[in-house]
């Protein structure tokens, strides 16, 4: 019961600071495990505002999952949990997904 309600209360946090206008539709594949970019909320994996990635990087990462040649070092540290392959995105969204996260840093 206690992690029902903790599970509903950062839900609400999380729908009460965002204005849904600004998020591209296809981000909802993205904040289970990121967060809300620039909130610093994440505990499986990195907010998306703090990446240093460029566009063909973000691609990459998003196509071939936690596993892709030349993925840079630092990018190496969230070994518990592997990003799985996304296979139902495309450039477009990616892109979309791109912007929307490199303007909240």
């Amino acid at each position: 019961m206690v992690r029902v309600i903790t599970v509903l209360s950062t839900l609400l946090f999380i729908f009460a600071s965002l204005s849904w206008a600004q998020i591209p539709h296809v981000y909802g594949k993205c904040i289970s495990c990121h967060g809300i970019p620039g909130k610093g909320n994440t505990k499986i994996a990195p907010d998306l505002a703090d990446s240093s990635y460029t566009l063909e990087q973000m691609k990459m990462q998003v196509y071939k999952g936690s596993n892709w040649q030349n993925k840079p070092r630092e990018k190496m540290r969230y070994r518990k949990k592997k990003m799985p392959a996304i296979t139902k995105i495309n450039d477009e969204e990616i892109e979309a997904i791109y912007k929307y996260v490199r303007s909240k840093n």
